[in-house]
């Protein structure tokens, strides 16, 4: 584990925590600065499996940390944390690779959970919207530069989760009444916004961000 927070006091407690809830919890290194743990992260021997990092920086943006190191790691789980109501960072924090959001005052109660499931590489929690490590690695090296909060349109997403339910295509086209290029057109654009190589992908992304339960 690695922790990043320019406020001293916090990293004590976030260590205290860490070590209370699990044995098998190490913490390697704590910094107070964004170039710091971006340095040991990508320089030294001391890369941690999960980086614990505050959203609000001395020396910048937490969120900027988390989408620089993303960019060049899709090994290092990101588990951005905050004092502040989570509303504020969730959507930024899903954009920059980030794994998952914990608000500092519930951390006892969360991180053995959030830890478990992000060094496995996956998200915490599992319906929270946000993406894998190598999912989100691969969109911020798009050739497009990468947006994680990327809108698919109600019949794109229509589209996937019938594919998702095992529907051939000409069975989709029959159930939504269209022609099967227009469903092929459908899946095209949704693999294109997600920036993703293939429909599978696009359903797995859509599935983590739980949006095939907000479908009429």
């Amino acid at each position: 584990m690695g922790i990043v927070d320019n406020d001293v006091l916090s990293r004590k407690a976030m260590k205290t925590i860490i070590g209370r809830v699990s044995r098998g919890f190490h913490v390697v290194w704590d910094v107070s600065t964004g170039a710091e743990a971006l340095h040991r992260c990508l320089y030294t021997d001391k890369v941690p499996d999960v980086l614990l990092v505050d959203m609000s920086l001395a020396d910048g943006d937490g969120c900027q940390i988390c989408r620089e190191l993303r960019r060049r790691s899709e090994s290092i789980g990101l588990l951005a944390v905050t004092s502040y109501d989570p509303r504020v960072y969730r959507g930024r924090a899903r954009e920059s690779g980030a794994q998952g959001l914990l608000t500092k005052d519930a951390l006892l109660a969360n991180i053995a959970d959030a830890i478990r499931s992000v060094v496995t590489g996956g998200v915490y929690p599992a319906d929270s919207g946000f993406m894998t490590p190598r999912e989100s690695y691969a969109v911020l090296n798009s050739p497009e530069g990468g947006s994680l909060d990327v809108e698919l349109t109600s019949r794109e997403v229509e589209v996937l989760r019938l594919y998702a339910e095992h529907h051939t295509t000409p069975q989709i086209a029959r159930m939504l009444g269209i022609g099967e290029g227009t469903v092929y057109v459908y899946t095209h654009r949704a693999v294109g916004k997600l920036h993703v190589k293939n429909r599978e992908q696009a359903i797995t992304i859509c599935k983590r961000r739980n949006l095939f339960n907000h479908v009429l």
